[in-house]
């Protein structure tokens, strides 16, 4: 019988599933502060994303899940986040130099 195997199989599949939604609850949070209208949020979530980019840098099986979870969340996908909330970001913390 191929019990031991499959149940060997199912652990594995539901370790992997915790992990994905560990590191997407992760990014999910991140990346709502990221988008959040104040200076120290962005700061806090943008150090939320490069935590989660070392341990994706140091771990294998996390990387994994990063990959694959950007791949099918484009909720996720952190190059758009970052490039439309940092290099560009909105101009709603009051007026800059020249505002009214």
């Amino acid at each position: 019988s191929n019990w031991p195997s499959k149940l060997c199989e199912l652990a594995n599949s539901l370790q992997r599933e915790r992990g994905e939604r560990e590191v997407a609850s992760a990014l999910r949070k991140a990346i709502q502060d990221v988008k959040g209208g104040f200076t120290h949020l962005r700061l806090k979530g943008l150090r939320d994303i490069t935590r989660v980019l070392e341990a994706a840098s140091h771990n294998a099986t996390i990387a994994s899940y990063l990959s694959s979870l950007q791949a099918a969340h484009p909720d996720l996908c952190l190059i758009h986040i970052l490039s439309t909330n940092i290099f560009h970001p909105s101009h709603d913390e009051g007026a800059g130099p020249g505002g009214a």
